[in-house]
């Protein structure tokens, strides 16, 4: 994978690369895709004791073996999954950034990690189940976009005359996705949180 590797001041900028081609043929389907996959990792040294670091990458891949051909499979007695039989390709996007604070000398510290990520292209599955109760997964001509956005943070104190280390700690998750019901696509969300004191 090409890269290239910058470093100016207090600065360090990585950037890298990866060209891809994928041939995917099944039955009387095929397709030929060429592809690109950056990447950017970013850390800004702010001072003696604040570190800002970004990474941030975008990938694309073809769809694996399991999820394209269309003969019923059984993942285990009473279930089986049907896929479409096409080729195809998934998309997925992923960043953050992180800030860091750390004082050895006062015993504080502190980071906050804003992240994102973002995937596309997955097959969105219909359930059914037969007379004999067998349930099939099959394959519905809809894919999903899911985003996550979350926000973790943790800051901690050290009471060096106690032996002490008391920290609070604590994140938030926002899942924003897509699923069907029966024949219709619809939106979904989730929301999670929480919250952690340590003393030790």
């Amino acid at each position: 994978r090409p890269s290239l590797d910058l470093k100016f001041g207090s600065h360090r900028v990585s950037l890298a690369a990866k060209l891809a081609y994928a041939h995917q043929s099944y039955r009387e389907k095929s397709s030929d895709d060429v592809w690109v996959n950056p990447s950017l990792s970013w850390r800004w040294e702010a001072s003696a004791r604040s570190t800002i670091d970004f990474t941030g990458s975008y990938e694309t891949s073809p769809l694996s073996m399991n999820n394209i051909f269309d003969t019923p499979v059984f993942t285990n007695y009473r279930s089986m999954k049907v896929n479409r039989g096409e080729p195809d390709l998934r998309h997925d996007l992923k960043a953050n950034v992180t800030y860091r604070f750390e004082d050895p000398l006062s015993g504080l510290f502190f980071f906050v990690k804003p992240e994102l990520m973002r995937s596309s292209g997955s097959i969105l599955y219909q359930g059914m189940l037969s007379d004999d109760n067998i349930y099939t997964s099959k394959a519905s001509d809809f894919t999903s976009t899911s985003t996550v956005a979350s926000l973790s943070s943790r800051v901690s104190k050290t009471f060096s005359w106690a032996k002490t280390i008391i920290g609070i700690g604590g994140s938030v998750s926002q899942n924003d996705y897509e699923y069907l019901i029966n024949t219709t696509l619809a939106d979904g969300r989730a929301l999670s949180a929480d919250l952690s004191v340590d003393y030790s």
